[in-house]
C-alpha cells in the first residue's frame, strides 16, 4: 500500500528537477516522498544522471529501505553510478546494517561484486573486521569477484575463529580456483576439529580446483 502526503512534491516538480539535472534537489526530495512511482522516478533518474554526489544519499536510502521493489531501483542506480568511490561508503553501510537484515546486506554485496576490481582491496581489509558477519560477507564477495589477490588473505581466513567465516572462505577459494589454495584446503579437510559442513564444502572446493586445473592443461 502506498502512502501519500499532501506536502509531497508533485510529479511535475520532480520532472523539472530531473530536466535540470538537479542532484541536490532530487536527493532532498527523495527523503520526502512515499509514492512508489515517485521514488522509482527519482532513483532511476539519479542513476541515469550518474553523478557521484548521489552515491551517499542512495546508499543511505538503501540502508534503511525495507521495500524490496524500491531497493531494486536503488541497487540499479548504484550500479549505474558505481565506481571506486562507491566502495568505501558501501562497506561502511554494510557495517551499519544489522545482520538480521540479510536482504539489505545482500543488495549491498551485489553492488560491491558488480563494481569488482576496485572493491577487492577494501574487501580484503574487511576480512580483519571485528564483526564476523562483515568478515563472512567480505569472503563471499571476494569469491564472487574472483580476483586472485584475495587468495592469500582467504587462506588466512581459514583459521578464523568463526565457523561461518571459515565456510565462506572455503567456498570463495573454490570459486577463485587458484592452486595455492590446495594445500591449505587439504589441511582443513584432514583437521579433526573441522565439522561436517566444513569438510563437505572443502571437498567441493577441492573438486573445483581439480577441474579448473584440468581445463587449463
Amino acid at each position: 500500500m502506498e502512502i501519500f502526503d499532501e506536502d509531497e512534491p508533485n510529479i511535475e516538480e520532480i520532472e523539472e528537477l530531473i530536466d535540470n539535472k538537479d542532484i541536490k534537489g532530487l536527493v532532498n526530495v527523495l527523503g520526502n516522498v512515499y509514492s512508489y512511482y515517485k521514488i522509482e522516478t527519482i532513483v532511476k533518474s539519479l542513476g541515469e544522471i550518474g553523478n557521484d554526489r548521489a552515491l551517499k544519499p542512495l546508499i543511505k536510502s538503501l540502508k534503511y529501505e525495507n521495500r524490496r521493489k524500491i531497493r531494486k531501483y536503488i541497487v540499479e542506480a548504484l550500479l549505474k553510478i558505481g565506481n571506486g568511490r562507491a566502495v568505501q561508503p558501501l562497506i561502511n553501510a554494510l557495517k551499519n546494517v544489522d545482520h538480521y537484515y540479510h536482504y539489505i546486506r545482500n543488495d549491498i554485496l551485489k553492488v560491491l561484486i558488480k563494481i569488482g576490481e576496485p572493491a577487492v582491496e577494501p574487501l580484503i581489509d574487511s576480512l580483519n573486521d571485528e564483526d564476523y558477519n562483515i568478515r563472512k560477507d567480505a569472503a563471499e564477495a571476494l569469491g564472487n569477484i574472483g580476483d586472485e589477490r584475495a587468495v592469500v588473505p582467504l587462506i588466512g581466513a581459514l583459521e578464523d575463529i568463526e565457523h561461518k567465516v571459515r565456510l565462506a572462505s572455503i567456498i570463495a577459494l573454490g570459486k577463485i580456483g587458484d592452486e595455492r589454495a590446495v594445500v591449505p584446503l587439504v589441511k582443513t579437510l584432514k583437521d579433526n576439529s573441522s565439522n561436517r559442513s566444513i569438510k563437505q564444502e572443502t571437498v567441493k572446493s577441492l573438486k573445483r580446483l581439480k577441474q579448473k586445473k584440468s581445463e587449463n592443461r
